[in-house]
Parts: C-alpha cells; sequence; structure tokens
C-alpha cells in the first residue's frame, strides 16, 4: 500500500513539471519609442522624439503654442518654465555655444513619481541641459513623472532651443 502511494505522488509530481520541461518558451518584449512629452502652464506643448521650443517655424505638434517670454525685470532677465517628462533621456540645445552659454537652468522641482538625473554640461557645447535617463522612477500619471526646469537669460536670448531624445 505505501509503495503505491509512493507511486502515486512520484507520478502526480512528474505531471506538475511537464508542462516546464515538454516545450520552448517564448517571452515577448514590447519597446516604446524614444518620447518626450513638454508642459507649459499645464498645457501640453509637444511631444515627440524632437521639439522645438524657441524659434518654431510652425506650431509646436500639441496642445498649445510657447507663451511669450516677457521680461520680468527692468534689467531684461527673460524666463521660461517648462515640465518635461520623458522615457528616455534627453538633452535641451541652442543653436550654437555662445547661446547656449547666455541661457541659465534651475530645476525648480519634480514629479512625486519623478526624479532629476542631470549630467554636466560640457564647455562650449550646444546642451543647455541633460537628463541621463528617463524621468520616471515610479508608475504614475504622466505629469507626475516631469521635472520642472526654469530658463533664464538677459537681453536678446536664443534663436533657438530644441528638446532632443538621446540614445541610452
Amino acid at each position: 500500500m505505501r509503495t503505491v502511494r509512493w507511486g502515486l505522488a512520484a507520478t502526480g509530481l512528474a505531471f506538475l513539471q511537464m508542462p516546464a520541461i515538454a516545450g520552448p518558451r517564448q517571452t515577448v518584449h514590447f519597446v516604446q519609442a524614444p518620447k518626450i512629452l513638454v508642459w507649459q502652464n499645464g498645457i501640453l506643448l509637444g511631444e515627440g522624439d524632437e521639439s522645438q521650443l524657441i524659434g518654431a517655424p510652425e506650431m509646436i505638434a500639441g496642445g498649445g503654442a510657447l507663451l511669450p517670454v516677457r521680461s520680468l525685470t527692468p534689467g531684461g532677465v527673460q524666463t521660461l518654465t517648462l515640465q518635461i517628462a520623458s522615457n528616455c533621456g534627453f538633452v535641451l540645445e541652442a543653436a550654437n555655444p555662445a547661446e547656449a552659454q547666455q541661457v541659465q537652468v534651475a530645476v525648480l522641482g519634480q514629479g512625486a513619481n519623478a526624479s532629476v538625473r542631470r549630467a554636466a554640461t560640457p564647455i562650449r557645447s550646444t546642451v543647455v541641459f541633460e537628463q541621463t535617463e528617463k524621468t520616471a522612477v515610479r508608475p504614475g500619471p504622466v505629469q507626475s513623472q516631469a521635472i520642472s526646469i526654469a530658463l533664464t537669460w538677459s537681453g536678446v536670448g536664443p534663436r533657438a532651443l530644441w528638446l532632443r531624445t538621446v540614445p541610452s
């Protein structure tokens, strides 16, 4: 009787292991294209792998157009505040190194599910700001995965500013 029970138990275990042994296993990986989303005052300005923020010949693809930058002080200091979420690293670039040096970037904050991973910008580069990885650190609403930055400059300022994805 005891031998029969052990035999049945061994047969049952063999049946339980059979699906794992029986055949090949296939895994499907979904890949998202690199994407940046940009907001100003809660209005979506653009999304995609590139957005031209200043100097755009036509309206940016998205929910709105960039609000005009106004001088806040008599000295001509201008500020542009943006919220940016991305699923990859990105750079904010000016047209040339001289214009990039005019723009100062301040990180104002980050959403509850976001993190700033800023890289040092090289001297004499067109890069104004670089985020090395995606902004999200946890799942959640997209705007909670955004970082907030303020761009300031004196005088005329940059002729063009672009946000571009950076391959990981």
